[in-house]
């Protein structure tokens, strides 16, 4: 696998991102004032003029800055901004008995949004386990600990999993799950806490006797995990299933499990039924059963995911291919530090900003990257 990390088109992406995006990302999008990342940039690359930041976004700019850190790989004063982000949310986001809001106005710190969405949390745990592995600061520990704690209280679920908010809004989804797997993964690794391993293991159980039936990721659910076209669920994500073939290869260690045919089977699908009929090394972001597109568009994200599920699953060949097209379409005639988002099926550019959750999908690949591309790894 290594000689497929040293190929220019994937090397170019890591220098792209580490030397141009994160510097002037943390120079344009970061506030010192207020301690908080903005929730994008204008296609020129200045703040968006709203002040509305979702905690998501807040705690996925922490983890990539601390990530990045930890890794020797971060911008003067990344780490710094990241912590300093951290006890901005603290201090905005969190509420007193615990948990995090959706989402604020970042410049006065009034909470625009009060419900605790199990999505929001296992961002902000994702963050905190980032900030732990960064400084090895017990207080991240003891957040994490503390969220753990509420979502458990405030979130809980029937027939395992958790509620999709404290409202126990319908229909539930797998994604936030998803993302409560990759968030304990990273917190288990650097703690090594057995009751992180088993709240791992609980979201990989999850996957095999709800998420996957019939050779494919279901999105959207019942009150018990049951399917039908009143909760969405003939709506299928490509770029989750390319996410979470990578994820099952990143926890296969912690777990001791056996995931290879999983992970082969949720990156065969996501080629099989998401691909771009006009731009086939593309994902579409929605598609049915069939394959046929429910959206007119193919986001930024879902390609990074394509490239992780490619290099963990031994299509090399086709992860190179999607990071070069990637370079010369979505990186290529945009700013410096910048990208363009998203296009539509027919190859339009149709992004109005520049979000800044695209940088965490981003920061996941590139971390992996050097996590695997030196001669000791």
């Amino acid at each position: 696998m290594r000689d497929t990390y040293q190929n220019g088109a994937l090397a170019r992406f890591a220098s792209w991102l580490t030397e141009t995006v994160l510097p002037f990302w943390l120079a344009a999008a970061h506030d010192p004032s207020r301690g908080h990342f903005h929730e994008g940039l204008s296609l020129d690359g200045s703040p968006l003029g709203s002040v509305t930041l979702r905690t998501r976004t807040a705690a996925r700019m922490i983890h990539a800055y601390a990530d990045a850190a930890a890794l020797g790989l971060g911008p003067p004063g990344g780490l710094a901004a990241a912590e300093r982000a951290a006890e901005a949310l603290e201090r905005d986001a969190r509420l007193p008995d615990g948990g995090y809001v959706r989402a604020f106005d970042r410049t006065a710190g009034a909470v625009l949004d009060p419900v605790r969405d199990l999505y929001d949390q296992s961002c902000v745990l994702l963050a905190q386990a980032a900030l732990l592995q960064a400084t090895g600061n017990p207080i991240y520990r003891e957040r994490a600990d503390a969220l753990l704690e509420t979502i458990e209280r405030v979130l809980p679920g029937s027939d395992g999993g958790w509620a999709e908010d404290e409202n126990h809004t319908l229909p539930r989804r797998q994604n936030p799950h998803m993302h409560m797997f990759e968030a304990l993964a990273l917190l288990a690794g650097t703690t090594g806490d057995a009751g992180h391993l088993a709240l791992l293991e609980r979201c990989h159980d999850l996957l095999h006797r709800q998420f996957l039936r019939d050779g494919l990721l279901i999105e959207f659910f019942g009150p018990h995990w049951q399917c039908g076209a009143e909760w969405r669920s003939e709506r299928l994500d490509p770029g989750h299933m390319a996410e979470w073939a990578f994820l099952l290869h990143a926890g296969r260690t912690l777990l001791g499990r056996d995931d290879a045919a999983a992970s082969e089977m949720l990156m065969r699908t996501a080629l099989e039924l998401g691909c771009s009929a006009r731009d086939p090394l593309f994902l579409i972001d929605e598609v049915d059963r069939t394959g046929q597109p429910l959206s007119d568009g193919r986001r930024l994200w879902l390609q990074i995911e394509q490239i992780k599920g490619c290099l963990v699953t031994g299509r090399g060949a086709r992860a190179v291919a999607v990071a070069d097209a990637l370079l010369r379409e979505y990186i290529g005639a945009a700013p410096s530090g910048l990208w363009t988002d998203r296009f539509s099926l027919e190859g339009t550019p149709i992004a109005a900003t520049v979000p800044a959750s695209s940088c965490y999908h981003a920061w996941t690949l590139v971390g992996f990257f050097f996590r695997n591309a030196s001669p000791a790894s």
